[in-house]
């Protein structure tokens, strides 16, 4: 995702992380991380307005908090408060490369940093520059930024 410029602060990029979505029936946080149950949400997209929040599915088409849970299949609560000891469970990468994403795979949970719905990986920031120029150091001679 391009962004224009971005603001840090201790705990990273200011508005990210802000928001995430809690599992009704295990009280964890959602995470593609556990793709078997989660891989959905990376056909949501979600950008602050002066109105609040926009959420938008795979269609392109709003999707209001209510059908949050039906776009990911499982019942969800959107907040902005992390739950006292919050967590998220997380496959190994490795393991859900071999057995594919839909294969039952182990996966164990991971606590957040308190207050906070940040996971396990870090953020890079890279400047269009850069972008360009590994775009140019590419066989394909382009980058797709996506995400």
């Amino acid at each position: 995702m391009k962004v224009r410029s971005v603001s840090s602060a201790g705990r990273g990029i200011d508005a990210d992380r802000m928001l995430a979505l809690l599992d009704s029936e295990t009280g964890k946080v959602a995470s593609a991380k556990n793709p078997r149950l989660w891989r959905r949400l990376l056909t949501l997209s979600a950008v602050t307005t002066d109105g609040g929040i926009r959420i938008t599915g795979p269609d392109g088409a709003e999707i209001s908090h209510d059908g949050l849970s039906e776009i990911v299949g499982r019942a969800v609560t959107l907040t902005a408060e992390p739950p006292p000891n919050a967590s998220l469970d997380r496959a190994h990468p490795d393991e859900v490369l071999h057995a594919g994403v839909d294969a039952e795979v182990d996966v164990h949970a991971i606590g957040l940093p308190s207050g906070t719905f940040f996971d396990f990986s870090p953020l890079h920031v890279l400047t269009t520059a850069t972008i360009d120029r590994i775009g140019e150091l590419s066989p394909r001679g382009t980058v797709e930024v996506r995400r």
